[in-house]
């Protein structure tokens, strides 16, 4: 009997070995979706940051120059860069909370056409070096908005996503109000 119990021990530390790989990914990706479902809503207000989320102190935000960067703060974010604007639309970022070097988790991108918040740039938060995480925004001046969200495969190390997703979105009113709307998307390989 003394002998089994390390040979259990042995083949259960080889069974979580081989189940220890690169980063997995989540539930499939409303990036991935054949469809993109519309999930921002016309007189939506600015949703606040999750309760209990833990920001390192160290980890210092972006001066926030007032609007609706100070709007995102009263709400519980902190500002994490300046926010990218051209014209009457900006986007800015917000995260709840920090990995151990300061990368942003809990995060969102959030629109603000004019000063009057327009929605967000993903249906849910995102976190630094996972599936889904939105990576470069760009307001290109033409009434869109332009973001590549970083895709990653299970057997990708955490440096290097094997894939892109570039979202276009348009600004649309509805009874009056701006409203962000997912115009298409492209996803391809990175080199």
């Amino acid at each position: 009997m003394r002998r089994l119990f390390p040979l259990i021990g042995f083949i259960g530390s080889i069974l979580l070995a081989q189940n220890v790989k690169g980063p997995k990914p989540g539930p499939m990706s409303w990036l991935d979706a054949t469809i993109v479902r519309q999930w921002n809503r016309s007189g939506r207000t600015m949703p606040h940051a999750p309760r209990g989320s833990s920001r390192d102190g160290n980890c210092k935000g972006y001066k926030s120059a007032g609007g609706s960067e100070s709007d995102l703060a009263k709400s519980g974010w902190l500002v994490t860069r300046p926010g990218v604007s051209h014209n009457e639309i900006t986007v800015v970022e917000g995260q709840a909370a920090n990995d151990g070097m300061c990368r942003p988790t809990q995060y969102q991108e959030f629109v603000f056409i004019n000063g009057d918040f327009a929605g967000t740039l993903s249906p849910v938060l995102m976190n630094s070096r996972s599936d889904g995480a939105a990576a470069n925004v760009r307001v290109p001046g033409d009434g869109r908005i332009v973001v590549d969200f970083l895709r990653y495969s299970e057997r990708d190390p955490l440096c290097c996503p094997s894939r892109t997703t570039e979202v276009e979105y348009t600004i649309v009113r509805v009874n009056g109000k701006p409203l962000v709307s997912v115009k298409g998307t492209r996803t391809h390989p990175n080199d």
